[in-house]
């Protein structure tokens, strides 16, 4: 089974993404971490061959969508994937993604539906979806990453989606979250709020992700790399649509 490990950055203090590419890099797997902004630890994870996408926060009153896509493309131009923040967007992101040369979009919640593939969009843009998310099984008792790795047999990648915030503290509720949330630009402050102990936090489930990686129980890779390396190769997904696409000028 391949699995696609996925962090979306949303913001947070350099100490914490540090901390979570150092612990990603502990295990000597592949990774990819979607960008809100500029960030010297996501560049330094781009050096140590982590791949780097967008995590663009669309629908601002002051920027449009485009813009706010390119300037994190002018910070990351290598970027090959992008996943919105609150996995907003709308009918024309999907054209505007595939116009600024993007070869994958990862927006499709499929947290409760494990059997959702990946597809190619009639723009030539792989759409893949997100099987586990941390924020969504903490807030609503949705499947943990015990229950997608246990299925051996499983041909398509599984998404992972975890946030350094919560591999940092150790999330075990939303509402220990809501308590260190407010503190998460003073890391004195936050530091007292990271959960101690073994526990059902969110950085226990990543440690199991991952020992299951080392297991060789599941063969992890970055998101790009799932494309084209992965079980599903994207010549092989379904379409859902025939015939070329040619971007609007």
């Amino acid at each position: 089974m391949a699995v696609a490990l996925t962090f979306d950055a949303d913001w947070a203090p350099e100490p914490v993404l540090e901390y979570t590419v150092r612990l990603v890099e502990s295990y000597g797997i592949p990774a990819t971490f979607y960008a809100t902004n500029d960030s010297p630890a996501l560049h330094w994870a781009a050096k140590q061959g982590h791949e780097v996408g967008l995590h663009p926060f669309f629908g601002q009153p002051d920027a449009s969508d485009r813009d706010t896509l390119h300037h994190l493309l002018d910070l990351y131009p290598d970027a090959a994937g992008v996943r919105n923040h609150r996995y907003r967007m709308d009918s024309t992101s999907i054209y505007l993604f595939a116009k600024a040369g993007l070869s994958y979009d990862c927006n499709i919640m499929a947290h409760d539906s494990p059997e959702v593939p990946p597809y190619v969009h009639h723009t030539g843009l792989v759409r893949f979806p997100i099987h586990f998310g941390d924020g969504a099984s903490l807030q609503y008792g949705l499947r943990t990453p015990y229950d997608l790795l246990a299925d051996a047999d499983r041909q398509d990648p599984v998404v992972l989606l975890f946030h350094p915030i919560h591999i940092y503290l150790n999330t075990q509720s939303m509402a220990h979250y809501a308590c260190a949330k407010k503190d998460q630009h003073d890391m004195a402050a936050l530091n007292r709020h990271v959960a101690s102990g073994k526990g059902p936090g969110v950085r226990e489930w990543f440690h199991e992700a991952c020992a299951a990686a080392q297991r060789g129980a599941v063969v992890m890779r970055d998101a790009a790399d799932a494309i084209t390396n992965g079980q599903s190769k994207a010549e092989a997904l379904p379409s859902d649509e025939a015939g070329a696409y040619t971007a609007p000028q």
